[in-house]
């Protein structure tokens, strides 16, 4: 496995070189070169570059140092990046053995700058830590010994990364030095320790030699001259072996110096004759310098000053070659144009860095814009499409809506005709019926006969008329006059009704281009909506008038008025607002206005005045579009139609009269009491006859008027409509499931809507049954039948109990919940008469504490007189509908009927035990006014309070 990463290391290190030999620097021209002429240069180069090594080891310098310019020469015509690199380091080593210092300086600058731009390479880096090695060298030669610290420690770093042994043992044995220049002796040791131990782990002889020579520096600077000069002389043997003379005349100038101020003259003289033979043959100024120190030194001490001074002179001649002030300075300017260029590079590189962020950010920014814009459009897009898709899932729902719902107001206005027509039939089959009653009966018939083909025909006119199909007979005549002839026929009804009706015009006769018929059908669906919806004492105003060519036709009533959301689509197809003006209507009778006006080129609006609403029709007085001239209209001609779709029955006063004089009869005023709520008086009729013989009867023709006559007296059964002018069945269930009076009486919904929504929503606002239109009679008068007697049966059980004490319900074995009807007595059965029997009830462990807190809350809100459901379920922690289901499912009452139960019990208790007055008695019973408390109890009691108290006492 080492094998394979050592081979794979050294392939990528190959490539890498291969790949920055060819690299270019960036201010050298393009290489024009073929790879054969770069080949045949490199390869010439390379051995310049070998001889120009091998001169130096033999520490021929000068001659080694024109083999490396050539060699340099070549590397950079053939752009060979890692050669020139190496050449320039090379060439600088040479000069700085030979001392020229600010040459050596240049070349390394060189070097530095090129492996700095390339540095990519394991061998560029290497040729970088060469660089800064060579200028930490030329420093610590000038005696700058800071800035030869600082590239030392940086060549160290960089031989840590390149883990070479022989460049970590030389750096440190260069800061070694420094640190001994420095006098800082224990510092300089462990370097120079270190650096020893390196180099003879790697067997490195020269790196040992030099080692000993620094060791014998340390010892001299300790004054341990014997010991030093003994390093001194290991260092000249071993170096003596190795054959590099510019490493042999340190050893032995240092063990000379030592042998003049401590040793042996002759020795001392045999030394400096070395060394001056070795300096000459390398030609290097600083040892030629040091060499001749050495000989002067030696003379002076023999006592021959001449020749001293003449060596002196040589050594001052050799210290001016290596270094002068001039070259000094330019020493110092070459470091700092170095520096100067490396940071205007650095400044340039973050300049265009900076830039490339800049243009990349801005880019990211358009880009992001360009995207948000996007982005924008297309959620403007989708969302557009979804709303335009929604409007139009909104419109076909609102249509489908519409649609159902006309379907539904039509099929009404058909099954409440046939529900009298069959009806009356089946009576008609009585063999002992009289002829007065058969006739009635027939003429019943006849009518809704006729408000079926009346609603055949207005259906068949506005198909015809929306499709542009049929033909119609146009007249010019007096329009005041046949407007008033279509609303004369209104005058008795409205005397009936106990509303104003009035014709205004502001002249007597108005010339005009209409059609008769359509005039009749729109001023009588007019007049029939203001009809059913102004009340008594009401007023309802038809103004006409001459406006330039046209004619302005309103119809104001004082009614309710149409609710503003309304009245921008009543003139829609179909349309069915939420008011109540609409309730029980098909939805065709204004759209089918609006048609009329408009095919005789009109227009038709609606708005609400302070009180009422006004139809304000405007019709042109001459029509230019017409083929022929318009035949004449007169009085006499009749085009009046037989009715209107919406209410025609109603209008029809003998009718009316007719009805009231053969109404039956009822039997006995003890019979038990039923409220028919229909406004369409035959169905009424008809239900009234079915039942006349076994019940007193009582009629409504919508919900305010049931509930107002159900303050005067309460009734065994309701038999309500669904589709009602004011209060709707729905509502009147709901309001009477709501009323702690009334809640208990049963309630039978008979209606033509026959959907299962409708029987569903019918069950769930509180309707005990649901007949539709047209009902068979039997299956009437059998479910009438079953109602009452079960709601006399839960009376005489709630007298029984409200006569006795409170019901306590225990926890039984067999637990099971007991209803009303179950608790009610069978027919023939006696109902119960032991305490035990009369007010103990078996239910659950649960049920008997919620029964327990119910009649707590309830004694205590007695008292308060806070008896409202919404106050009392939430300190039960339930809601009002659950409280109301809990108890109803224990009981078989509903929450207020129950509560009232509770109430009503405390009422008789007080009444037949103490002597309260019955005011406070009222109040003790959360009963504020007392007349309806005493209304109340005589309702459930048949007999006042004061009566019932005179009946206990008595028993007493």
């Amino acid at each position: 496995m080492k094998f394979f990463l050592r081979l794979t290391l050294i392939k990528m290190l190959s490539i890498s070189l291969l790949i920055t030999g060819c690299r270019e620097f960036p201010n050298a021209t393009k290489n024009t070169l073929s790879k054969t002429q770069c080949d045949s240069i490199m390869a010439k180069a390379e051995n310049l570059r070998v001889r120009g090594k091998a001169l130096r080891e033999d520490s021929r310098f000068a001659e080694a140092m024109d083999f490396q310019q050539k060699a340099l020469e070549l590397s950079l015509d053939a752009k060979d990046t890692l050669n020139i690199v190496y050449d320039y380091n090379q060439l600088a080593t040479t000069l700085r053995r030979l001392g020229r210092l600010e040459e050596a300086m240049h070349q390394h600058y060189s070097a530095l700058q090129y492996a700095e731009e390339y540095s990519d390479s394991a061998a560029m880096f290497k040729s970088l830590t060469a660089a800064v090695n060579g200028l930490g060298n030329v420093f610590y030669s000038l005696g700058d010994l800071d800035e030869a610290e600082k590239y030392f420690r940086r060549s160290l770093s960089g031989e840590k990364v390149l883990k070479s042994d022989v460049g970590l043992a030389i750096n440190y044995a260069n800061l070694g030095s420094v640190f001994l220049d420095r006098n800082q002796i224990d510092s300089a040791r462990v370097y120079f320790e270190m650096s020893m131990k390196m180099n003879v782990e790697i067997n490195n002889l020269r790196g040992q030699s030099l080692c000993h020579v620094h060791f014998g520096d340390l010892l001299s600077k300790e004054k341990k001259y014997e010991e030093a000069m003994e390093e001194y002389r290991k260092a000249a043997n071993m170096m003596r072996g190795i054959g590099d003379v510019w490493h042999t005349i340190q050893p032995l100038l240092s063990l000379g110096n030592l042998l003049v101020e401590n040793g042996s003259s002759v020795e001392a003289n045999a030394v400096s004759d070395r060394c001056l033979e070795l300096s000459e043959m390398t030609k290097s100024f600083e040892l030629m310098k040091e060499t001749y120190t050495l000989k002067a030194k030696l003379k002076e001490k023999d006592g021959d000053a001449v020749h001293a001074l003449e060596y002196y002179k040589l050594a001052n001649a050799m210290r001016d070659s290596i270094m002068n002030r001039k070259e000094n300075e330019d020493i110092r300017d070459v470091c700092i144009n170095y520096e100067h260029e490396k940071s205007e590079r650095k400044i340039e590189v973050m300049r265009l860095v900076y830039e490339s962020k800049q243009e990349l950010h801005m880019m990211f920014i358009w880009l992001g814009g360009i995207l948000v814009f996007v982005m924008l459009v297309v959620i403007f897009a989708v969302s557009y499409a979804l709303k335009a898709r929604s409007k139009g899932l909104e419109a076909l729902r609102s249509v489908d809506s519409m649609r159902t719902t006309f379907l539904t107001n039509i099929t009404h206005e058909f099954r409440t005709p046939l529900t009298v027509m069959i009806g009356l039939a089946d009576q008609l089959k009585t063999p002992d019926l009289d002829e007065k009653m058969r006739y009635h009966y027939l003429d019943s018939i006849k009518k809704q006969g006729d408000k079926l083909l009346d609603l055949v025909n207005e259906l068949l006119s506005i198909s015809k008329l929306m499709a542009g199909h049929g033909q119609v007979e146009w007249r010019r005549g007096d329009i005041i006059s046949c407007i008033k002839m279509a609303v004369v026929g209104y005058a008795d009804y409205a005397k009936v009704k106990h509303i104003d009706l009035k014709t205004v015009s502001s002249e007597d006769r108005i010339e005009m281009d209409f059609v008769p018929e359509y005039i009749d059908r729109i001023i009588r669906n007019l007049l029939s909506n203001s009809f059913k919806f102004t009340p008594a004492l009401g007023s309802i105003t038809l103004t006409m008038e001459r406006h330039e060519t046209n004619l302005i036709l309103e119809i104001s009533d004082t009614g309710s008025g149409i609710p503003d959301v309304d009245l921008p689509h009543v003139f829609e197809l179909f349309y069915q607002g939420g008011s109540q003006r609409k309730q029980g209507s098909t939805g065709i009778g204004l759209p089918f206005v609006r048609q009329m006006v408009e095919f005789m080129g009109g227009t038709v609006d609606a708005y609400n005045r302070e009180s009422g609403t006004t139809m304000r029709i405007v019709l042109p007085l001459q029509q230019t579009s017409l083929e022929s001239e318009p035949k004449p209209w007169t009085v006499g001609d009749n085009y009046t139609v037989s009715g209107s779709v919406i209410d025609a029955a109603a209008l029809n006063m003998e009718n009316e009269a007719a009805a009231a004089k053969t109404q039956p009869e009822p039997s006995g005023s003890d019979l038990p009491l039923v409220m028919i709520v229909e406004d369409n008086d035959d169905v009424a009729d008809y239900i009234t006859l079915l039942l006349h013989l076994h019940y007193r009867v009582v009629r409504a023709c919508d919900g305010y008027e049931a509930l107002h006559k159900l303050e005067k007296e309460l009734p065994d059964l309701i038999l309500t409509d669904l589709m009602m002018p004011g209060m709707d069945g729905y509502e009147l269930c709901s309001v009477i499931r709501q009323s702690e009076m009334l809640g208990g009486v049963p309630i039978v919904i008979v209606s033509a809507r026959s959907s299962d929504e409708d029987r569903v929503r019918g069950f769930e606002v509180g309707a005990d049954g649901y007949l539709t239109k047209p009902f068979n009679a039997d299956e009437l008068q059998a479910i009438v039948s079953r109602l009452i007697s079960q709601t006399q049966k839960r009376r005489k059980e709630l007298q029984i109990s409200l006569a006795t004490s409170t019901p306590t319900y225990t926890v039984g074995s067999d637990v099971q919940t007991t209803t009303a009807e179950e608790n009610a007595p069978i027919d023939g059965t006696p109902f119960p008469t032991t305490e035990e029997e009369k007010n103990v009830r078996v239910v659950s462990e649960e049920d008997a504490k919620f029964m327990e807190n119910l009649q707590e809350v309830v004694d205590k809100q007695m008292l308060k007189g806070q008896l409202v459901l919404d106050t009392i379920a939430p300190m039960l922690c339930a809601s009002k509908s659950t409280l109301n289901r809990r108890i109803k499912a224990i009981t078989g009452y509903s929450a207020s009927v129950y509560i009232l139960q509770l109430r009503l019990q405390k009422a008789c208790r007080l009444l037949s035990e103490t002597n309260t007055p019955i005011g406070e008695v009222s109040l003790a019973c959360g009963f504020d006014d007392m007349s309806y408390f005493s209304r109340v109890f005589r309702q459930n009691f048949e007999v006042t309070p004061s009566v019932y108290r005179q009946q206990h006492s008595q028993k007493k």
